[in-house]
């Protein structure tokens, strides 16, 4: 219950926020729905979904619309198999989410130096 015992105005824009934390695995958007009782009756109606993208993610600002973090390409390769021969690895990614602040690790290269590309 939102507002119990408190007054709306015709006319007047609202704004309610609630904290919540967002599960670890996917969901789409569930229905959110809205009423009012008490004195004067709203049946209930569906709220209408905010389609608008969010670090990357398609209907990102659909409440509870939840995304896991995942590289959907993840490949490596060498230029070389040479024993002896100069080599470089190249490592492809593309990710679901915009990643502004993630720091990317790679491991299991040994004797490596990273590259400043």
């Amino acid at each position: 219950t939102v507002c119990a015992g408190q007054s709306l105005l015709k006319d007047t824009e609202y704004r309610l926020t609630f904290g919540v934390t967002n599960p670890s695995q996917y969901q789409e958007s569930p229905d959110v729905s809205i009423q009012a009782s008490n004195g004067v009756v709203v049946p209930v109606a569906l709220m209408i979904r905010d389609p608008a993208s969010l670090v990357g993610v398609e209907f990102g600002s659909s409440p509870l619309r939840i995304e896991v973090p995942t590289f959907v390409t993840r490949v490596v390769s060498q230029s070389t198999p040479l024993s002896s021969a100069s080599n470089e690895i190249l490592v492809e990614l593309i990710s679901n989410v915009d990643m502004d602040t993630a720091t990317v690790t790679v491991s299991g290269l040994l004797d490596s130096k990273p590259c400043t590309d």
